[in-house]
């Protein structure tokens, strides 16, 4: 190969932001292709295609993480098959589930604003943090038999950090959701 993967997408990502930027479709490719830094410059169609690409691989990945670590939880538990199967309402409670459980972000960088002390830690303001959204979800002051898979499990416990949070939840979350509820109801 003459490219790696990363560089094939992104070549072909920056045709799509040319193309779009000619013939506008009304698509999220359209407005990022139009998009405007705020002094009106435009970004240079490689950076957008850059951007346009990660939001894709990363669309694709956690999509990808969630629906096989649903599918393990079904190999493995049949019991939670049968009422799946028997149940199809419970679909969503068990996407979220699966989330918490074995959710596909296993950790997150942030930067610290300012300085601050965790669990007696000093961290200083501009240190660079590892946020792990997978312990967080096992914490078993957050959730009650955090290490047990509960289809049923209240969802008012604790927030599920399986796709973020906030200002840092994941931009394809919905998306997410929506295709294992999918993909996992047929």
């Amino acid at each position: 190969l003459a490219h790696s993967p990363l560089e094939y997408l992104y070549d072909k990502f920056s045709a799509y932001i040319d193309d779009r930027r000619r013939n506008p479709r009304g698509d999220v490719l359209s407005d990022m292709a139009a998009a405007t830094f705020p002094d009106g410059s435009v970004p240079d169609a490689g950076d957008v295609a850059r951007v346009a690409a990660n939001l894709y691989s990363a669309g694709q990945e956690t999509t990808v993480r969630l629906l096989s670590a649903a599918l393990q939880v079904l190999g493995e538990r049949p019991d939670i098959q049968a009422q799946l199967r028997a149940d199809r309402s419970k679909v969503g409670n068990f996407i979220e589930e699966a989330l918490r459980y074995e959710g596909p972000v296993k950790g997150d960088f942030r930067m610290a604003k300012q300085a601050v002390t965790l669990a007696g830690v000093e961290v200083p303001a501009g240190a660079t943090l590892m946020v792990v959204n997978a312990a967080a979800n096992r914490d078993p002051r957050a959730f009650t038999e955090a290490e047990k898979f509960d289809i049923d499990r209240d969802r008012t416990e604790a927030q599920n950090l399986g796709l973020g949070y906030g200002i840092h939840s994941c931009l394809g979350a919905a998306l997410a959701r929506m295709e294992a509820q999918i993909g996992l109801t047929a």
